[in-house]
Parts: structure tokens; C-alpha cells; sequence
């Protein structure tokens, strides 16, 4: 039997199975079809999907020019690029003019602490910086000596090959010193400006102030592991807050950091933060911020939820200034560093008005740095506490003073005390401990016995227990309770009049007692600080 044949001459294929409606024939099924019908009637499997066939067959496939007709492409010629200013001129150029006037600037803004360069990276940094010649830096000497070059920049000035050799320019090299009486002279000078602190720190390094033993209590806070904490807030941060103690602003700053920073990290802004106000009078306080704003932005703070807001808003203002002028910026970084047990955790705790970092009255609290987020923009940053060189921290006593140790982990703790009675006024002692108002003492021994009956602090036998009576001592020095400051170099010659003021008696006592401080300042505001003056004088 023979079947007919179709229109098209073909005969039905049983193969392919049945053809879908309006198609004379059926769609594939192998897998190199990316438009392949998948089956119904099977379980679900794992299909190459069309894009995978696609990039499978493209793997597979061979260039044009390899198959069969097709042509190998060949090279081009060279080309050749117009003679355009637009690319073989100089992107940026500066008269000298302009660059006297640049010059002129940095130095006016680098003088004035309250300006800031915004850009640094359209400015020719290197050729307006005093001292650098050929965009080298140039160390000047001390007076009646030769300038000092760093680095490569005598090889820029005079290479090798200008004064040796056979392609030499000159007769004889350029030396410091031409006989031996000139070399004389200038070793003279430059040991006559040599100051005797710096070459201990460059000597001893941390090893100690004399060179001796010390103890290792005596040297918290200058590990290599402090210092690296400080190290990565300084490379993540923006704005830089170094936060200092009001009693002794002085004692309580790190030069050597300052002077790396302005430095080696010029692009940093600095901030000096003085912290703890509450604790001297308002006089001093107005003198040292008169005194630190010549170097630097200086606000006076007191962190203390509990008391009144001082210095937080003008903070918080001054940062967002620094935002608004950074404002190329996704997020800008501030980082606080500073003596162990000054505040720095304490003023993020009190800019966010509520406890994200710990803070105690005890040093070390803080162990790593760590961010806060104070604004979507703003990020604070806590670094631990840092103490410089000890040729520059001082001995061992003004490291107690100023809250680096603390008291329970000293050996001998009344060692210490014959200093603090020096530096607290006798009136705030007797305050304090509640001693009789006639009472005397020849040495700090003889005060700890009597402070060790009158606290309770004896041992068996009734012998006075000194070691607890002077650690007592010290805390209460540290946090705040017994009264001390230092007064600024402006105010050395008014000491006399300072001590029978009305105003200093008043606060005297009201720093004796804690409860009872009467103290206010408004941050760096003069003039809320001339009325408080004037109420008081009209006080009866």
C-alpha cells in the first residue's frame, strides 16, 4: 500500500511526532536549540537554558576569518596625532606671579589659626611651601650656618656629575665649611641653640628621664600598642580634637604629636578642646583660652550631664562648620586624643547626650578605638589615652597629678603627697577632711597620721595606715575634689593679687565642697563672664 503524498511532495514523518496547530513542522527538542521545547510528560530536570547555549556555542565557534572564504585581517597603518596644544601642553600653568600671591596666602592663613585651605589639590602645594627649592625640602640651619637639604634636593641643585667628572662645572664641591676654624664656629652656634629637653628625648627616647629604671606603672600609656590605636584614628580622621585637663593645659598636651601633625599631616585640622573648667576660676580659665586661641581653635568644656551645658553647643557648631567646609566629602571623621582620664569619652558621651562610649574617673577605661556616628554626616572617633616622652610628660608625681596612674596600683603612694600639699591650698585640705581650722603639720608624714585618725584608717595597734590614707588622697586629687591649677605665663605677675582676690576665695571654698561648686562658664563668651564677675563683686 502506498500513502499519497502531500501539496509539498513530501510524505508525513512519524518521527517527529505530532506538529503543533498552524505549523507544518514540530520544534526541535536537542540541547544546542536555544529555542528548544522542553517535555511535559518527564520529571523536572536541570535544562540548559538559551543564554547558556548560546555562550556554550560561541566557546565552540571559530573566527570569521578561519573559516572557509574568509579573509585574515590585516594591520594598520600607523596613525598619527595632531599636534594640538589640548595633549602635549601643560595642564596647569602658573606665572610667577600668581605663585608670589599663592605664597603670600598660605603664609597669611597658616598664621591665622581660625583659617583653613579647602582645596589643597588646586594649589601647587609644593612650590609655595617656605623653605623648598625645586619642590625639595630644605631644613634651614641654625643662624650663621649654611641651610641644611633634605633628601634629594642637593643631587637637584648639584648633581654628581656637575662637580665630578669630566663634564664638571665647577672647580671645587660646595662645603659647609671651608677650614677648620669656620666648621668651629658653627658647631659654636648650633651648640648654643641646642636645648637640653630636646636632646634627652632624641637620647633616652622612652626609656626614662634620667636614663634609670623606672617603674613600670610609670609607663602607661606610651606601649607601641597605645600608640598605634592613636596612629589609625590620626589616618581615618578629618578633624583632629585634643582634648586637654583645665588645671594644667600645658602639662596635659602632646607637643611631639602637635608638631607631627602640622607637619607631616598638614591637611589635618586641630582642635584644642580644654576640658574640666568647673575646676578653676574664671579668670584663669579666660587666660588660658586667650592664650591657646593664638595657636589654635580653643573651646573651654565641662562634660557633666549633671551640671550646666558649657561648651557643647559651640562644639557641635564648630564641627559642623568643619562638615559644611569639607563638604566634597561623603562623611567626615573627628578624632579625640589626648592624656589618659581628660574627658575625651566623656564629651562624645555628652555631644550624644546619652552613654555610647565608657567613661570612668579612672585612667585606661578606653582600650581601642572605636566610631560613633554623632550626625549621617558626622563621625566621632574615641582613641585611648597617651602619654608623650617622659623628658616631656615630667617626673613621676606630675604623672599621678595629672590622672595617668592610678593610685591603687602605686607601690609607695606617699612619696607623692609632699607635692600635692605644695600645689593645693591649705584652706582646701582642711575643707575637704573636715580638720580643724588650727591644725598643723610639719611634713607629709606627719599629715597622713593625722589624716589616717581623723578618716578612721589605722592599722593594728592603732598605728595610722599611710599607704590607704594616701591613696585617698590621690583620688580625690584626680577627680576633682581637692582643688589645684596652673596659672598661665599671663597671669605669673598678677599671682600676688590672684591670691587675696574676693574671687578666688569664693571659689576656693566652693571647690572644697563638690556638691556645692558654684562655678558657670559660658565657652569662650567674655562677656557672660564679665557679669558673673560683677554679680559676684555686688553680692553682698
Amino acid at each position: 500500500m502506498v500513502k499519497k503524498a502531500g501539496k509539498s511532495g513530501r510524505a508525513p514523518s512519524k518521527a517527529g511526532g505530532k506538529a503543533p496547530q498552524g505549523s507544518a513542522l514540530k520544534r526541535g527538542t536537542a540541547s544546542t536549540l536555544p529555542s528548544r521545547q522542553l517535555p511535559t510528560n518527564k520529571k523536572p530536570g536541570h535544562y540548559r537554558s538559551a543564554s547558556k547555549i548560546r555562550l556554550l556555542k560561541m566557546y565552540s565557534s571559530k573566527p570569521k576569518w578561519i573559516r572557509p572564504g574568509g579573509k585574515e585581517p590585516q594591520p594598520s597603518a600607523p596613525a598619527r596625532i595632531h599636534p594640538d596644544r589640548r595633549w602635549f601642553g601643560n595642564t596647569r600653568v602658573i606665572d610667577q606671579q600668581k605663585l608670589a600671591a599663592f605664597r603670600e596666602d598660605i603664609q597669611k592663613a597658616s598664621a591665622d589659626p581660625y583659617t583653613v585651605v579647602l582645596k589643597r589639590a588646586k594649589l601647587p602645594m609644593s612650590l609655595i611651601k617656605d623653605g623648598n627649592v625645586g619642590g625639595q625640602k630644605q631644613a634651614m640651619g641654625p643662624e650663621g650656618s649654611l641651610p641644611k637639604l633634605q633628601g634629594d634636593a642637593l643631587v637637584a641643585l648639584e648633581p654628581f656629575e656637575g662637580v665630578f667628572g669630566s663634564k664638571k662645572t665647577r672647580k671645587r664641591p660646595r662645603l659647609q665649611a671651608a677650614d677648620l676654624a669656620t666648621l668651629a664656629s658653627q658647631a659654636a652656634v648650633r651648640e648654643a641653640a641646642f636645648t637640653k629637653s630636646t636632646g634627652t628625648e632624641e637620647a633616652l627616647g622612652d626609656s626614662g628621664g634620667e636614663g634609670g629604671p623606672v617603674e613600670s606603672i610609670y609607663q602607661k600609656g606610651t606601649s607601641r600598642r597605645i600608640w598605634g590605636e592613636l596612629y589609625k584614628v590620626i589616618d581615618a580622621s578629618d578633624v583632629l580634637v585634643q582634648v586637654v585637663d583645665a588645671r594644667d593645659p600645658m602639662g596635659t598636651r602632646c607637643r611631639r604629636l602637635e608638631r607631627y601633625l602640622k607637619g607631616q599631616r598638614s591637611a589635618k585640622h586641630l582642635v584644642l578642646v580644654i576640658n574640666k573648667v568647673d575646676l578653676v576660676p574664671p579668670r584663669v580659665a579666660r587666660h588660658w583660652l586667650q592664650q591657646l586661641s593664638k595657636e589654635m581653635p580653643t573651646l573651654l568644656m565641662q562634660a557633666d550631664k549633671n551640671k550646666k551645658n558649657i561648651g557643647r553647643t559651640q562644639l557641635f557648631q564648630l564641627l559642623r562648620q568643619y562638615g559644611q567646609l569639607l563638604s566634597d566629602r561623603k562623611h567626615v571623621s573627628i578624632g579625640f586624643f589626648g592624656y589618659p582620664n581628660v574627658g575625651k569619652s566623656s564629651i562624645i558621651n555628652f555631644l550624644k547626650s546619652k552613654q555610647v562610649c565608657k567613661a570612668a574617673p579612672i585612667p585606661g577605661q578606653t582600650r581601642v578605638w572605636q566610631y560613633v556616628a554623632l550626625t549621617s554626616k558626622l563621625y566621632l572617633i574615641d582613641c585611648p589615652g597617651i602619654v608623650p616622652l617622659s623628658s616631656e610628660a615630667g617626673d613621676d608625681t606630675a604623672k599621678v597629678m595629672r590622672g595617668v596612674v592610678r593610685p591603687e596600683r602605686i607601690n609607695a603612694p606617699e612619696e607623692h603627697i609632699a607635692t600635692v600639699l605644695e600645689r593645693v591650698k591649705r584652706e582646701a585640705v582642711i575643707a575637704r577632711y573636715g580638720l580643724d581650722r588650727n591644725v598643723t603639720w610639719g611634713d607629709s608624714e606627719e599629715f597622713l597620721a593625722l589624716l589616717a585618725v581623723r578618716l578612721g584608717k589605722l592599722r593594728k595597734g592603732g598605728e595610722p595606715d599611710i599607704s590607704t590614707t594616701a591613696r585617698i588622697v590621690l583620688y580625690d586629687l584626680q577627680r576633682g575634689k581637692l582643688p589645684y591649677y596652673v596659672l598661665p605665663p599671663t597671669m605669673a605677675n598678677e599671682a600676688a593679687d590672684i591670691a587675696g582676690d574676693r574671687e578666688d576665695a569664693a571659689v576656693d571654698g566652693a571647690l572644697a565642697l563638690p556638691e556645692g561648686n558654684a562655678l558657670q562658664l559660658a565657652n569662650g563668651t567674655l562677656e557672660a563672664l564679665n557679669d558673673e564677675e560683677k554679680a559676684r563683686d555686688e553680692a553682698p
